[in-house]
């Protein structure tokens, strides 16, 4: 991934795509007449960071003991994240088991503060403080086979850029266009099986969003970690995404990938 540019990836992707002639309505897209070009944008809005990656984190702890479930040290809201930031290191408590939460990629508010940059610092890490353990609690009840002990929660993004190009208010149909082109970049792939891979993960919740397109962002993930964890001791669920847990509680639900009929809500 050393060698990997994003913004000359996009250029390519949207080059070749609908939107090479389009109106644009955000005026940070515009480059006079010259067409689009990702590179263009950045010499207009100097603000934009397209081609640094927002790291994964470790976004706290909890334990599980006979079904019982106390996530006591949490970190999921801008606040607190910041307030820990020097305790983020995804190498903390490696001996203690894995819950994975997998994003699909950062946006605007994960760029705000460019001298802190991290995953789900907006309604997202908001919506995971207000009803994490009691996802967690209502999947303890439900699967009494979970393993006891201490968890660390590790939160990572499917594709670490900004697919969205910083777009506000946000246009899904760039957003998944340009995530859905780089996803089947070979490097993008490897890097996430090899992020995903060092955290030896006991729990993996694909919160992905959906998207506008027919094949799902979020299946196109989950797709791929099938393929990684085919029989593979790991426990795999997929659900809405965070952001939308307060406004729309139909979205508050996970689904164990090998029994697609267990739709757990919480």
């Amino acid at each position: 991934m050393e060698n990997f540019n994003f913004i000359d990836k996009v250029d390519e992707i949207l080059l070749k795509s609908k939107y090479l002639n389009m109106t644009v309505q955000h005026s940070c897209l515009i480059d006079s007449y010259l067409g689009w070009s990702t590179k263009s944008i950045c010499e207009f809005n100097s603000d934009l960071i397209y081609n640094v990656k927002c790291p994964d984190i470790y976004a706290g702890e909890g334990e599980i003991i006979n079904g019982n479930v106390n996530v006591n040290t949490t970190w999921f809201d801008y606040a607190s994240r910041l307030a820990n930031r020097d305790s983020l290191s995804c190498n903390r408590n490696q001996h203690y088991k894995t819950i994975v939460i997998i994003l699909e990629s950062p946006h605007a508010n994960e760029y705000k503060n460019s001298c802190f940059i991290n995953p789900a610092l907006g309604a997202t890490g908001e919506n995971l403080k207000k009803y994490f353990e009691k996802l967690i609690k209502k999947l303890a009840k439900i699967e009494p086979n979970l393993n006891n002990g201490q968890y660390r929660i590790i939160l990572m993004e499917s594709i670490q850029y900004q697919c969205s190009l910083e777009i506000q208010p946000l246009d899904e149909n760039i957003r998944d266009l340009v995530f859905s082109e780089i996803w089947n970049l070979k490097e993008i792939k490897e890097d996430f099986s090899n992020r995903l891979f060092s955290y030896h993960p006991d729990i993996i919740l694909n919160l992905c969003t959906k998207g506008k397109n027919k094949k799902e962002l979020r299946e196109l993930v989950q797709d791929f970690i099938n393929l990684l964890y085919k029989n593979k001791k790991v426990k795999l669920y997929r659900g809405g995404h965070p952001s939308g847990w307060r406004c729309w509680p139909r979205n508050r639900y996970i689904i164990e990938v090998n029994n697609p009929s267990s739709r757990i809500k919480f």
